[in-house]
């Protein structure tokens, strides 16, 4: 142990001495592979990449190694390496030199965003990326991606007016619209805010941006190209920008819109990307407010897709085909007719007349109902369509509301579903209707409102059955499902066990508070239940206290009054005792 202790404090002293300090006064520590390059006469780019401390001397400010960078040629370099494809899977070099291009890049060293904003030839070697056959190399596109969106970030003023030098750039971004990476740098060069944001988008209106995404709607495009034009379609909306919402609306856009959708070339996935378009656009001018609108009042966005609601209903009302399953023959109700019941959904919700009276004009709700009822094991119909219910019931459109129940027989369909439901559980093993629980939330809405509604309460009395199923089935079951699961809080044990007459606290046991299951009683009171020290009187310690023992004889014995004894004994040194 001495030994251990001697070497240990020698290795001490060594260290703190002034000849160990002195070995790196001299300059005896590791020189940096980075440092030893710049220090050649000549070295090239490449040599540089392919150290691993390059980013990280990079990021440390090296002033001789960013001075090198951003050197116009160099920039031009690293962007030519950006866009190198990879040549083989197995030679890990092309994977690794576009990739510590990109960093150095994205590295927000102010001297190399400054020289590559400036070089113009680096910029439009960044965009001729553009130029190349869709599909783009995933790697390459997503590096040109990150390169351009943090130059337009840091240096928006500069990058823009490169941007707008570059030939057809719009059409070229949108001849990519399937690479999420390209799609990626649009919605920033949309949703960009800076000084130059009025610029940026008086730029891309210019341009037509809106009416070209709308033409990458078209059938012949891909699936993956209209879920991005659908995506940066409701970006603009999210953004509310007035000048590109007022073009997305304007009656030349909404035509070529549906005109893709109803195309001879029947494609679902521009019918469904399509309606996500508009549905966005609607939930956009929900109002809680009814108000009135003619015709030539409404705007084109709604006069024109109401024209085509009976296109929409056709499809609703189509057949898609079946398949056998184990449980039989089933026919997919699909995304696309699921789509359309949320675009009825958000056509309600505008509370516009106009609207509500063309609803009414093709019966929609009838159609919703037969829906409802007819897909009998299909809950995202049921989830819709009860949206739309509710939708319709607190609607302040009394024709509305009140031809839920009079054209479309809402009450007497919802006691024949329930009635039907009965019958399907004596008679098969199925078990109940997988819309049921939805009707009887559609019912208990509608109990609700009829005590706010004169004219629903009104119609609701001259329906006796309605009253019956209210009763006998909607009553007990709003009271079967407002029952805990497993009947009782844990707690309630405990305020049971102690409310309970039979029980008798001791007197060691603490004060137990009235509402054990109270949140905002945590803690029980001790303090109480234990004799202070203050309560002992000391002088009585020494008392003798009589102490009365009654003794039983044995059970066959039999009890006997007079065979009782009684026995005096002193305890001594002890509380008095009652």
């Amino acid at each position: 142990i001495n030994a251990e202790y001697f070497f240990f404090f020698f290795f001490l002293l060594t260290l703190t001495s002034p000849l160990f300090m002195s070995f790196w006064s001299f300059g005896f520590q590791a020189t940096s592979p980075i440092e030893t390059i710049l220090d050649k006469g000549d070295f090239t780019l490449e040599e540089l990449l392919e150290e691993e401390e390059i980013l990280q001397e990079c990021k440390a400010q090296n002033t001789r190694l960013i001075e090198f960078l951003s050197k116009p040629e160099q920039i031009i370099k690293l962007v030519e390496s950006l866009l190198k494809e990879p040549e083989s899977v197995e030679v890990p070099k092309f994977y690794k030199i576009p990739y510590i291009s990109c960093e150095i890049l994205c590295s927000d060293v102010p001297e190399i965003l400054d020289a590559t904003v400036s070089n113009k030839e680096a910029i439009q070697k960044l965009f001729s990326i553009l130029h190349r056959a869709p599909p783009l190399n995933t790697l390459n596109a997503n590096y040109v991606s990150r390169v351009a969106s943090l130059l337009f970030e840091r240096r928006s003023s500069k990058f823009l007016e490169q941007m707008k030098n570059s030939k057809d750039l719009i059409p070229n971004i949108l001849k990519h619209l399937g690479s999420s990476a390209i799609v990626d740098f649009l919605l920033k060069t949309i949703k960009h805010e800076s000084t130059e944001s009025a610029n940026v988008i008086q730029w891309l209106c210019d341009e037509k941006l809106i009416q070209s995404l709308v033409n990458k709607l078209d059938p012949s495009m891909s699936n993956e190209v209209h879920e991005n034009v659908s995506q940066a379609l409701m970006d603009i909306i999210a953004s509310k920008n007035p000048q590109l919402i007022s073009q997305l609306e304007s009656e030349e856009t909404v035509n070529l819109l549906l005109k893709s959708m109803f195309s001879e070339n029947k494609g679902n996935s521009t019918l469904m990307q399509g309606l996500l378009v508009i549905i966005a656009q609607l939930l956009k001018r929900n109002s809680k407010k009814i108000f009135d609108g003619k015709q030539e009042d409404t705007p084109p966005l709604l006069r024109l897709v109401l024209e085509q609601l009976p296109k929409f209903i056709a499809i609703i009302k189509g057949h898609t085909g079946s398949f056998l399953t184990t449980f039989g023959k089933v026919e997919p109700f699909g995304f696309s007719r699921l789509k359309i019941l949320e675009f009825f959904q958000s056509l309600i919700e505008t509370n516009s007349k106009y609207v509500h009276d063309k609803l009414l004009e093709y019966d929609v709700l009838s159609l919703c109902l037969d829906l409802f009822f007819g897909w009998v094991w299909n809950n995202f119909v049921h989830e819709i369509i009860e949206l739309i219910i509710k939708s319709v019931l607190h609607s302040s459109n009394q024709d509305l509301l009140m031809s839920l129940f009079t054209k479309s027989n809402l009450l007497q369909r919802i006691i024949e579903a329930d009635s039907g439901n009965d019958n399907d559980l004596k008679s098969t093993k199925l078990g109940r209707r997988g819309y049921m629980g939805h009707l009887y939330n559609i019912a208990n809405t509608i109990t609700e409102i009829q005590e706010t509604n004169a004219n629903l309460k009104e119609f609701v009395k001259s329906v006796p059955e309605w009253n019956t199923y209210v009763t006998k089935k909607l009553e007990p079951q709003k009271i079967e499902q407002s029952k805990l699961l497993g009947g009782h809080k844990p707690t309630s044990f405990l305020n049971n066990f102690y409310s309970s007459d039979s029980f008798k606290p001791l007197s060691f046991l603490p004060n137990v508070p009235d509402s054990i299951n109270n949140e905002d009683e945590n803690e029980l009171d001790f303090s109480s239940s234990f004799p202070d020290s203050n309560d002992y009187d000391n002088d009585n310690m020494e008392e003798e206290v009589p102490v009365t023992i009654i003794t039983q004889p044995e059970a066959s014995e039999g009890i006997n009054e007079e065979e009782k004894t009684t026995q005096t004994f002193e305890a001594t040194n002890s509380p008095t005792m009652e």
